[in-house]
């Protein structure tokens, strides 16, 4: 039988909960929830989406090696597409993709602190079958390179190394 695969939050969530997962962190931001906030961050089973409150952004970084992308087969007004935005405007389109069936894809573009030319993409799909959701990255930083491309600008690394 295949293992679940879990997102973790400030708890393990199955991923066939990621709505419930999504929407847990955002109540937890805006509610100023101290676990959500002292680790902003959602894992989606080795890819790793964290919000900078600091500077208003999100950042990402994986936890695997890197493999390889499929793009997905929908059309565009079944896509949401958010490019280098705010939290805010990232936050929103992740609370519209959770809450319109209609969308089935969302991918996000975030800064590359690594190579400024390639922006680092998160794509997240929706699975028609089981309502399940895939998740994939591309110029994704390792935790390691994230920081050291942050410097001492700092992202509040210290919630970065605290266990999961």
């Amino acid at each position: 039988m295949p293992k679940e695969a879990y997102m973790f939050i400030s708890r393990k969530i199955p991923v066939s909960n990621w709505k419930e997962g999504i929407m847990q962190f955002f109540k937890g931001i805006w509610s100023a929830d101290s676990v959500i906030c002292s680790k902003p961050e959602i894992n989606f089973g080795g890819i790793v989406l964290i919000r900078d409150a600091q500077f208003n952004r999100y950042r990402a970084y994986r936890t695997m090696p890197s493999g390889l992308f499929i793009a997905p087969n929908v059309e565009n007004h079944e896509i949401i597409l958010v490019s280098e935005a705010s939290a805010f405007e990232v936050d929103h389109a992740l609370a519209c993709f959770v809450h319109n069936d209609s969308k089935k894809c969302l991918v996000i573009r975030l800064v590359n602190t690594q190579k400024i030319n390639e922006p680092t993409v998160i794509t997240f799909m929706k699975n028609d079958a089981d309502g399940n959701l895939a998740v994939m990255g591309m110029w994704l930083p390792t935790l390691d390179q994230l920081v050291r491309s942050l410097g001492q600008r700092s992202l509040s690394t210290e919630y970065l190394f605290a266990d999961s």
